[in-house]
């Protein structure tokens, strides 16, 4: 729901392959030297959102650290977003949002931070109240890069589920156990096999879930 928010997330990913993959990680020809086998990154967002009811933008900072196998542990910023979220149905059990964000090339592409492109990804997120304790969350998103290589970037379609309900809650502080469960389909490109050659890629599918905690703090402001 578009709001005044900040939000401090801390992403932990561990053995991510090809991450040159449709260049939505590293840059395919400007990425870090040596072909990976596979890379650990832990991600520190910073978000700030301003608007209203009906209409927000947010900022997203990003500080990545990685650890990769063959190339050098490195840490630093990552690509900035700015996100705009316009609120198309606020009823009493559906909510649906339009998102659009556009990711900026701050990170370094040389060591693994960034992907030395802009890219955009426009998107659909849904909210069903199942119970006054319990939510049903939903997206669909499709990245597509600006600037990147011609051949090596691709484009990837996201979607997911989520679940999330209130465990503790008084009245200025809530605990709301996630569960988040969200898949990739990248449609094309390429990506760099550990051997350092090039291959098509074809239709992939990655499908991730997510346990998670959040904190609600409200000083009745």
């Amino acid at each position: 729901q578009p709001r005044n928010n900040l939000r401090l997330r801390l992403d932990v990913a561990s053995n991510v392959r090809y991450p040159n993959r449709a260049e939505y990680y590293w840059s395919g020809l400007r990425g870090p030297r040596l072909p990976e086998i596979s890379m650990d990154y832990q991600d520190l967002r910073m978000m700030l959102e301003v608007g209203g009811e009906r209409f927000s933008t947010q900022t997203e900072i990003p500080i990545r650290a990685i650890d990769p196998v063959r190339n050098a542990n490195t840490a630093g910023l990552g690509d900035m977003s700015v996100t705009t979220t316009t609120g198309r149905t606020d009823g009493k059990t559906w909510q649906v949002t339009q998102i659009f964000r556009t990711l900026m090339n701050t990170g370094s592409a040389s060591h693994g931070t960034g992907t030395g492109h802009v890219s955009m990804e426009p998107g659909v997120l849904c909210r069903y109240k199942y119970s006054d304790r319990m939510y049903v969350h939903s997206e669909i998103k499709y990245w597509f890069p600006i600037g990147g290589d011609p051949i090596f970037s691709g484009q990837v379609l996201r979607y997911g589920v989520g679940f999330s309900g209130v465990w503790l809650e008084t009245d200025r502080f809530a605990l709301m156990p996630t569960l988040e469960m969200v898949g990739w389909s990248v449609l094309d490109g390429q990506e760099t096999t550990p051997d350092g050659g090039i291959r098509e890629v074809d239709g992939c599918h990655i499908f991730n879930v997510y346990p998670g905690l959040r904190c609600v703090i409200d000083n009745q402001s």
